[in-house]
């Protein structure tokens, strides 16, 4: 495994991908953030740095509200950490922080 670089030279890998359930859309979550993209045509839709990445990402069907995982190590970006996003307001809907 090569060594993990901090700061902004720091390479981005993929953490997760999902399609959603009419398979319109996918969702990528990486070590710098998340994006999603419509299959039809391939186009961006939404998309956000996150400081410790997102290590898990999930779209209902094609509504708006994606349920994010933190991929970091602060509290803020944590794994134990879902954060129910709202993409057309850009804004947190909710945030449930689990016990480890």
């Amino acid at each position: 495994m090569p060594a993990k670089k901090k700061g902004k030279d720091a390479p981005v890998s993929l953490q997760c991908a999902a399609f959603n359930q009419l398979h319109t859309h996918l969702a990528v979550g990486t070590t710098s953030g998340w994006q999603v993209v419509a299959c039809d045509p391939f186009v961006p839709c939404h998309q956000a740095e996150v400081a410790g990445g997102v290590s898990a990402i999930q779209m209902l069907f094609s509504s708006s509200p994606i349920a994010l995982v933190g991929g970091g190590e602060r509290a803020e970006d944590s794994p134990r950490r879902l954060r129910l996003w709202n993409t057309s307001t850009s804004s947190p809907v909710f945030e449930l922080t689990f016990a480890t």
